[in-house]
């Protein structure tokens, strides 16, 4: 008899058939629609953020504190039992009580650039939104790009706004709490010269900012304050309805200004602007939390950190309750010196997609446990959104999501218990071989007389990674060879392995073209920016 899920009256009916229908199509990609089991789930909000797993026999009774909790520890149920993908089904036998150890468990989808999460069908995004929800993902942070549009009534930025809603609506039913992102000076396209902000190497800046698409406004020209405030309005008042739970403002890349006035934007200009936005929001959502992030802070001028060190001791600005943060290089002297304020919520924004090539996923998976292992700082992050530009860095949301869940320090393991659930495979070998795509992510992608070149900063364990994929894909159930998340992995590497075999020149080979062009139909990356678009 197939699998039975029984809610009982505490569920509500929607998480009720929510779990049902993803639990039976979990059991089914793994060979599994005839298993003799019933997990049975409760609410019960003694247990607080966390949940307690009651295996008996032929059975498993799930309890969480809130339904964003039943889609975890149904994920964490099956991460612990064991698949083999023809129809082989161990359940998870031990006792489990889970407390979470982050409150903040966040994603963040960079709707912009035609990528997957600005293109694809709505039903392919809403999947992954139910994988974050069985991985303990607990809030879904967006973004309406404005520098996109010209206006917020141009069709095409009312179509995005309904995409967008239906995003959070869909996250929302998870249990998950939706969340907005908004750059602290964006523009639309149409922004007036005479309001634009500056972007140049002066007023302390050594470096112009990166990301700026000359839309932004700077606040401190006559209207300009008053043209970002009532864009802002646009922006939430489209939005309304929806029960934000956290607003994200945003310093740079996009965003900033570097006048006189402004300068240096990350503690003078940006910080001005927090109150008045922040008292803007609470109108619209009341119950929201506004998070301040830092990103880029002293990386164009000096400074900014030693400045927001001292903004975080003295009290953030009125209605900011969270620092948002990220440090590739080690924390900031003042960080270092100073720590962090007992009182400030720091959380992070761990870079799951960017990091080692351009474009972002374009040679497919791009798995990053040694770097997420460096950086992840438990010690001053109390949970974050990592920053996704689309589907290839799942096993990076994995990793994340695993060191907010529960801390887990080995991002090795992590890996290893990603292959397991999702392909039903422990083999070391594959694990070693995925392992070692981050040392050959890193390379230089450019054009030479018109034509791609490539070159692999560590070439020598390509072949081996190519070799060990291959002899998995064969073995591995069909349903599961040919589901996207396998997919990605394969498809890295055999480009790779032309790449190498090629000596960085892959245009003619067949087996690259086949396999970039079968990660742009994954993307739906077909009319996406170079940024986000496999290379042809």
């Amino acid at each position: 008899m197939p699998l039975t899920v029984v809610c009982d009256v505490t569920v509500p009916r929607g998480t009720a058939e929510l779990l049902e229908k993803a639990l039976k199509d979990r059991f089914a990609s793994r060979g599994c629609e005839s298993a003799d089991f019933t997990m049975r789930f409760s609410l019960d909000g003694s247990v607080g953020d966390g949940y307690t797993l009651l295996p008996d026999t032929g059975s498993v009774h799930i309890t969480g504190g809130n339904p964003s909790c039943l889609f975890s520890a149904a994920g964490e149920f099956l991460c612990r039992s064991s698949f083999d993908g023809y129809g082989g089904f161990q359940p998870y036998r031990k006792a489990v009580k889970h407390s979470f150890a982050e409150k903040l468990r966040g994603m963040y989808y960079a709707t912009h650039f035609r990528n997957f999460w600005h293109s694809a069908p709505p039903e392919e995004v809403y999947e992954t939104v139910c994988d974050l929800a069985f991985r303990g993902c607990n809030a879904l942070l967006v973004w309406f790009d404005m520098h996109h549009f010209s206006g917020i009534g141009e069709p095409d930025a009312k179509e995005m706004i309904t995409r967008l809603r239906e995003i959070l609506a869909c996250a929302e039913s998870f249990g998950m709490a939706p969340s907005l992102l908004m750059l602290a000076n964006e523009g639309f396209s149409g922004t007036p010269d005479s309001l634009r902000a500056e972007n140049t190497a002066e007023n302390g800046y050594h470096t112009p900012p990166a990301g700026f698409y000359g839309t932004e406004i700077c606040p401190s020209v006559p209207g300009g304050k008053a043209a970002i405030l009532r864009e802002r309005r646009e922006v939430l008042e489209a939005f309304s309805g929806i029960a934000l739970k956290y607003i994200c403002l945003w310093p740079y890349d996009q965003g900033g200004c570097t006048c006189k006035s402004c300068a240096p934007w990350g503690i003078n200009g940006y910080m001005k602007l927090i109150p008045e936005t922040a008292e803007l929001a609470g109108q619209f959502f009341p119950q929201a939390e506004i998070i301040v992030s830092t990103w880029f802070f002293d990386r164009f001028t000096a400074g900014e950190w030693a400045g927001m060190s001292r903004i975080m001791k003295k009290g953030l600005p009125s209605g900011a309750e969270y620092v948002m943060a990220y440090f590739f290089d080690g924390l900031p002297e003042a960080i270092s010196k100073n720590g962090i304020p007992e009182n400030v919520k720091f959380i992070s924004f761990p870079e799951i997609s960017m990091q080692g090539a351009v474009p972002w996923g374009g040679f497919g998976a791009n798995p990053l446990p040694e770097f997420l292992r460096k950086n992840s700082l438990p010690e001053i992050f109390r949970g974050g959104f990592p920053y996704s530009e689309g589907i290839f860095d799942d096993i990076n949301k994995w990793i994340c999501l695993r060191q907010f869940s529960c801390r887990e320090e080995n991002t090795a393991d992590s890996v290893r218990a990603y292959l397991k659930h999702e392909f039903c495979c422990d083999s070391e070998a594959l694990a070693d071989a995925v392992l070692l795509m981050e040392k050959t992510l890193p390379r230089s992608v450019y054009r030479q007389d018109g034509v791609l070149r490539c070159d692999i900063s560590c070439p020598p364990p390509v072949e081996k990674i190519y070799s060990e994929i291959i002899k998995c894909d064969a073995a591995l159930p069909e349903r599961i060879r040919s589901g996207w998340k396998w997919r990605i992995i394969y498809c890295r590497a055999v480009i790779d392995r032309e790449i190498v075999r090629t000596s960085g020149a892959p245009a003619d080979s067949e087996e690259y073209r086949d396999r970039v062009s079968e990660l742009i139909r994954l993307y739906h990356a077909e009319n996406a920016e170079e940024y986000v678009k496999p290379p042809l």
